[in-house]
């Protein structure tokens, strides 16, 4: 049964997950080298150009997926290559990339939309179940806060903020005026929502959800 044997693979990996966190094996202090961390950047560099190819679609279209795509492919490795040798002079840069991968999320769903118009309740669940459903297990099993993962609830929000533009009064997409004036009211709201502090409505929504989620696991 192919969906048992995801399960048990599932549970093989939360189990590493629970036994790399409370310690149970031993890691050694990290040594962060300069020299060592851009020498990999620049090995992966190197591989990056003998395997570059050329794209067969949509070539035409300013950063299409596959542009995108690449783009999160290359921050994916200064993000491992930051947390794995803790290189914290590296700290604001990330910031930098944290923020240019939730843009692409959002860039990338925005496309999506425009090009189907599948607005479907079943897709837009599919999505937040691919965002989520990781991430909420492993706070379950380690008992940790929902916003220790905070790159997951970046892309949950703007997730769901790119659905609620795009699909609310969905015919003014078909117009580049009308789809201006949603775009420009949903900056003015952003805008308003950060000036007037009205994140700590947003702060404790997913301080409840943590909340929530370290109960499901101390009960269990």
């Amino acid at each position: 049964n192919k969906t048992l044997l995801l399960l048990i693979e599932l549970g093989f990996i939360m189990i590493y997950f629970y036994i790399c966190d409370r310690g149970f094996i031993g890691f050694e202090n990290k040594n962060y080298s300069t020299d060592l961390f851009w020498s990999i950047l620049l090995i992966c560099l190197i591989i990056g150009i003998f395997n570059i190819n050329k794209a067969q679609n949509d070539s035409k279209i300013i950063l299409h997926r596959l542009q995108s795509e690449e783009w999160k492919g290359w921050m994916q490795i200064m993000f491992l290559l930051y947390h794995y040798y803790a290189a914290t002079n590296m700290y604001n840069a990330i910031r930098i990339f944290i923020a240019a991968y939730v843009w692409l999320t959002g860039y990338g769903n925005f496309c999506y939309y425009i090009k189907t118009k599948d607005f479907t309740f079943l897709r837009f669940c599919h999505m937040l179940w691919r965002l989520n459903f990781l991430v909420i297990i492993t706070c379950i099993v380690l008992s940790n806060s929902y916003m220790l993962y905070y790159i997951c609830p970046l892309h949950t929000i703007f997730t769901i903020f790119i659905y609620l533009v795009l699909a609310i009064c969905k015919h003014w997409n078909e117009s580049q005026s009308k789809l201006f004036l949603k775009l420009t009211i949903s900056l003015v709201i952003i805008i308003i929502i950060w000036d007037f502090n009205l994140q700590s409505i947003s702060t404790s929504t997913s301080t409840s959800l943590s909340t929530s989620t370290s109960l499901i696991s101390n009960e269990n």
